[in-house]
């Protein structure tokens, strides 16, 4: 089968709170991912449906690095200074370890479970411009033992999560989990989960660009097989949920 290949290099700065060194960590990485977007011969149109998937995996990839991951805080799930800064919006990004290898194993996970079905990334690779270092991760064969760098969803969360799957294995553009203290918690955050529809929020700007290249393809735009950024999610930052959310540990 036929497949079509995309590289595609962004800016993403991040803020690492290294809790065991006492410092804060400002990285500043050019963040480059190979898109592969198989070609399906069967399809009533192969080269147009194919142009959709690939638009559609570009698209939510780089929503996800410009407006999401972009200006984040990553830490560890037990590091206490993160409770100081809920008050401000900037995303977290929690990791098991502050490992250049299981951040890029987590963001090459998650990345391939917002890509549409047809669409992958085998490759992700971290410049580090301030060091002038570079990091890739590339998995070729995707099977059960991919991953193998992030913790099962068993050894990651528990029956007090507010989620059942770990934020890298969700389809969302969610970047941490958190673990409630007690099941009274998780009682009022389920109840709050389910009113201010949380998981639709959470998966909303994905959605819009299935439905924005939908309408596209199908009023047949003249695009030219053009790869078309999502403008709308500019200010999205801006944007962000403002009621209650569970804290961060």
């Amino acid at each position: 089968m036929r497949r079509v290949t995309l590289h595609k290099t962004l800016p993403m700065r991040v803020m690492v709170l290294d809790d065991e060194m006492g410092v804060i960590q400002p990285q500043d990485y050019k963040i480059t991912y190979t898109l592969n977007t198989l070609i399906d011969p069967d399809s009533a149109d192969p080269v147009i449906e194919g142009q959709k998937i690939q638009n559609k995996s570009f698209s939510k990839i780089n929503m996800l690095i410009e407006q999401i991951l972009d200006n984040s805080i990553v830490a560890t799930p037990s590091n206490p200074d993160t409770k100081l800064l809920e008050k401000y919006t900037n995303n977290f990004i929690i990791v098991p370890d502050l490992s250049e290898t299981t951040f890029i194993a987590a963001l090459h996970c998650k990345f391939n479970h917002i890509v549409n079905k047809g669409s992958s990334v085998n490759q992700i690779t971290l410049h580090e411009t301030t060091d002038d270092v570079t990091y890739t991760y590339v998995i070729d064969d995707f099977d059960q033992s991919t991953w193998v760098d992030l913790p099962t969803t068993e050894e990651w969360l528990t029956e007090l999560s507010c989620w059942e799957t770990s934020w890298w294995f969700r389809e969302d553009i969610s970047t941490f989990d958190r673990i409630c203290e007690d099941q009274a918690e998780v009682d009022a955050w389920t109840i709050v989960k389910e009113e201010e529809e949380i998981d639709i929020k959470n998966t909303e700007a994905l959605t819009l660009i299935d439905n924005m290249y939908d309408s596209m393809f199908d009023a047949n735009t003249d695009f030219a097989g053009e790869i078309v950024d999502l403008t709308e999610f500019k200010d999205a930052k801006k944007k962000k949920q403002q009621g209650w959310k569970p804290k961060l540990v």
